[in-house]
C-alpha cells in the first residue's frame, strides 16, 4: 500500500511535468483531470500519498517491534520528501523533472533505512 501511494505521489508530479502535451493530445492524465492548475490541490494530494508512504514504513517498524531510535531512521526519506513537496513549482516542467528524479534518492534513502534497520533490529 506504501509503494502505491509513493508511486501516485511522484507519478501526479510528472503528470504536471508534461501538462501541456498532454492537453494537445487529448490525454487526460489524473494531474489534469483531478487537480489541474490548483497548486494547492496536488501539494494536498502528494502529502497525503507521501505521508501514507512514510506511515505504512513506520507501522512495519512498529509491528516488527522497532526502537524509537530506528523509527527515527525514517527521518531521511521524509526529509527529501518533504523538500520534495515544498520546492515542485508545478507549473514548471523544470521544477517538475527535477522533484520526479528526486524520488531515486528517496528510494535509495528507503533502501539505507531498511539495511539500518535490519542490522539494528
Amino acid at each position: 500500500a506504501g509503494a502505491t501511494l509513493w508511486t501516485l505521489a511522484y507519478d501526479t508530479i510528472y503528470g504536471h511535468q508534461d501538462k501541456k502535451d498532454d492537453i494537445i493530445i487529448g490525454i487526460k492524465s489524473s494531474a489534469l483531470v483531478s487537480f489541474g492548475a490548483s497548486l494547492w490541490k496536488t501539494k494536498l494530494f502528494v502529502s497525503l500519498c507521501y505521508g501514507g508512504f512514510i506511515g505504512s514504513l513506520g507501522w512495519v517498524f512498529i509491528e516488527k517491534g522497532s526502537s524509537l531510535f530506528s523509527l527515527s531512521l525514517l527521518i531521511l526519506p521524509s526529509s527529501l520528501l518533504v523538500y520534495q513537496i515544498y520546492s515542485v513549482k508545478i507549473d514548471s516542467p523544470p521544477s517538475c523533472l527535477k522533484a520526479f528524479k528526486l524520488n531515486a534518492w528517496v528510494g535509495f534513502s528507503v533502501w539505507l533505512t531498511l539495511v539500518a534497520f535490519s542490522f539494528i533490529s
